[in-house]
């Protein structure tokens, strides 16, 4: 199986069958360094007090996650996601989650019992990391080549 390049998170996030729509509602560009805490806590309320919680929708979070945390290591990152999730299991997403170690384990809408692992999570950051690199490279190359 071939591996793709993306060019941009929404190509990324399209292309690999994750929610979004979810990140266009969203929408961390009105924001110069993303939304602040409040801001998150308004929106996952929001959104998911109206939508299931389900693997393609904390894997949407974890990219959107990953891409505005770009700098930190993958350990790091996958810790404060963790974390997030954590903080927001009360509140926003109403005690769906539980956790050993950095796997998460919910309950999908067919009453079955879920766990994301640390290698998905291990994996999608590899491709976030790529994506933020050619975006990196590609607006270099321009202002150079300008």
């Amino acid at each position: 199986m071939k591996k793709q390049n993306h060019s941009t998170l929404t190509s990324y996030l399209s292309k690999t069958k994750k929610n979004t729509d979810l990140y266009r509602l969203y929408n961390p560009h009105f924001s110069v360094f993303c939304k602040n805490s409040i801001e998150d806590h308004v929106f996952y309320l929001n959104y998911f007090s109206r939508h299931m919680v389900t693997e393609r929708n904390i894997l949407t979070i974890f990219a959107i996650h990953t891409f505005f945390s770009y700098g930190m290591d993958k350990k790091e990152t996958i810790k404060s996601f963790i974390r997030f999730l954590k903080e927001e299991n009360n509140d926003a997403f109403y005690q769906s989650f539980s956790f050993r170690g950095c796997n998460i384990i919910y309950t999908n809408k067919k009453r079955e019992v879920k766990e994301i692992s640390w290698f998905s999570f291990s994996r999608i950051y590899d491709e976030i990391v790529k994506i933020k690199e050619y975006e990196y490279n590609n607006n270099t190359w321009h202002k150079m080549a300008a």
